[in-house]
């Protein structure tokens, strides 16, 4: 289960009868239902549909949505039914474990029962589920992914039958998948290929895409195989980049046979190479590649640089347009990146060093002073907030103690004969305006907040001494209740715990 269909980082799982109670109603079923007139594409209809939970029904995973952390099958397989001409009435319930109206209320969510399916039997297996299903002209093509999403439906009337068959996975040769050139790919770098029926080139088609792109500046790790651009490899390269591209090819497309490898393999050789390999050589490359793979060891190669930004399949962009919002999508993450080194550094803000100004932002963030005073707006309010606090802060005199060395403070306040209870491990607080009794515990407590939070914090428990408030208060912030004691007449605070 996930927060929701943006974030493939895994929130929990759930048992599958409990996904579709919630199906039948949820706390977000008159939402779903609001948000069905206006239809995909439509912002009320995205923006819902973004907020709204989701889980993967096909496999289990490792932390993150993506091939390589499946750790387990569900024993379920999806289809997604998109439409419009599509009968729910001409399935052979018998097979079916259940289905529902999907998201926007006019396709369905189709779930199967499966056995033994794995990642490199997934496509074979879906592929013949759907062609005796009936569903092979109805079946949205994009959603035929071992990691697709499905969002929380609502449907009242889910159908659910949990003593429907279970199908066995299956394995399908695609040894006469290699006899006719379907039409010419052209890979990310220029140089042409052959395209075969069913044969995949890289894996970006696992990469999920609201609208026509999708962007993530950390990088998406993703495995192709490689050409050159322009120029072709030398003797002395060949032999490893042709391993490379085989190995490649071999991993993506786990029911291509050795025949089929080695056609393609045929036909890339004197496209890449300046010389090409003996035919002898070439056999030997896939020969080796198909060892690895009976043995268990096939493993992709990664490309080197990790994608940042994909456009989806058919969307009608130019050339031009995409370098534009390229470009666009660069200028909003140098902004974006500009604000948050500024509000990074106000947060943590050293007030050892002064008050937090333009100038003394941009040294201490070595940003350039034309960049901070750019943005100084969003955080003008903030710096003049936490200057005026730490200004009261430092020039309160509390009960003589502010010129108390800690050491010494600590001594006195242990001997006090307005003590009624035993303090330990007592501290002054870093705003050298009252103590702390347990402090190694506070401490360790509000680095879990923010630094406007603990200024906060420190304002409210100075103002509680010296209006004289005797006893116990809890604080509330950044999601965690903090419980004091509060001792006005010893200046000081006994830190209990944190929720």
């Amino acid at each position: 289960m996930y927060d929701n269909h943006r974030t493939p980082k895994i929130k929990n799982t759930i048992p599958i009868e409990e996904w579709f109670n919630l199906i039948k109603k949820s706390d977000y079923s008159s939402l779903i239902q609001s948000a069905r007139p206006f239809g995909r594409g439509i912002p009320a209809y995205d923006n819902v549909k973004a907020s709204i939970p989701a889980v993967t029904y096909n496999f289990l995973f490792d932390d993150y949505k993506e091939n390589k952390n499946i750790c387990g099958a569900t024993g379920f397989l999806y289809f997604d039914i998109d439409k419009d001409n599509f009968d729910i009435n001409q399935l052979d319930i018998a097979k079916i474990f259940a289905y529902y109206n999907s998201f926007g209320g006019n396709g369905y969510s189709i779930i199967v029962q499966v056995k033994d399916l794995t990642l490199s039997n997934f496509n074979a297996t879906y592929s013949f589920i759907l062609a005796d299903l009936g569903l092979t002209q109805y079946y949205d093509k994009d959603a035929q992914k071992a990691t697709q999403f499905n969002v929380l439906s609502y449907d009242p009337n889910i159908f659910i039958n949990n003593n429907s068959i279970v199908y066995e996975s299956q394995n399908v040769s695609l040894s006469n998948v290699i006899k006719e050139e379907k039409k010419t790919y052209i890979s990310g770098r220029g140089t042409q290929v052959y395209n075969h029926a069913g044969i995949r080139f890289d894996n970006l088609d696992e990469i999920e895409i609201i609208g026509k792109y999708a962007f993530n500046w950390n990088g998406w790790q993703y495995v192709r195989c490689w050409l050159p651009y322009n120029k072709k490899i030398k003797a002395g390269n060949r032999n490893k980049s042709l391993i490379s591209y085989c190995n490649n090819l071999v991993w993506l497309n786990p029911h291509l046979t050795d025949s089929g490898a080695f056609a393609i393999l045929n036909k890339v050789n004197p496209q890449m190479c300046e010389e090409p390999l003996p035919v002898s050589q070439v056999k030997s490359i896939v020969s080796s590649i198909f060892k690895y793979k009976e043995q268990g060891s096939l493993n992709p190669i990664y490309n080197r640089k990790p994608r940042k930004i994909i456009f989806a399949p058919h969307t009608g962009l130019s050339a031009k347009q995409k370098l534009a919002i390229c470009r666009d999508l660069l200028i909003d993450k140098k902004q974006n990146d500009s604000l948050q080194k500024i509000d990074s550094t106000i947060e943590s803000w050293d007030f050892g060093n002064g008050k937090i100004t333009i100038r003394a932002v941009a040294k201490t963030a070595s940003m350039s002073l034309k960049t901070v005073t750019k943005y100084w707006s969003e955080f003008k309010e903030t710096a003049k907030i936490l200057n005026d606090d730490f200004k009261s802060a430092t020039t309160l005199n509390v009960l003589s103690l502010s010129k108390t060395t800690p050491q010494s403070g600590i001594n006195e306040l242990q001997e006090t004969k307005e003590m009624d209870v035993v303090l330990t491990d007592l501290r002054i607080d870093d705003t050298n305006s009252f103590y702390v009794a347990n402090y190694s515990q506070y401490s360790r407590a509000i680095a879990l907040i923010t630094a406007t939070s603990k200024v906060m914090m420190r304002l409210r428990l100075k103002h509680l001494i010296t209006q004289g408030f005797n006893g116990e208060e809890i604080l509330m912030t950044d999601d965690f209740e903090y419980k004091f004691v509060i001792h006005p007449s010893v200046n000081t605070v006994e830190f209990k715990n944190v929720a």
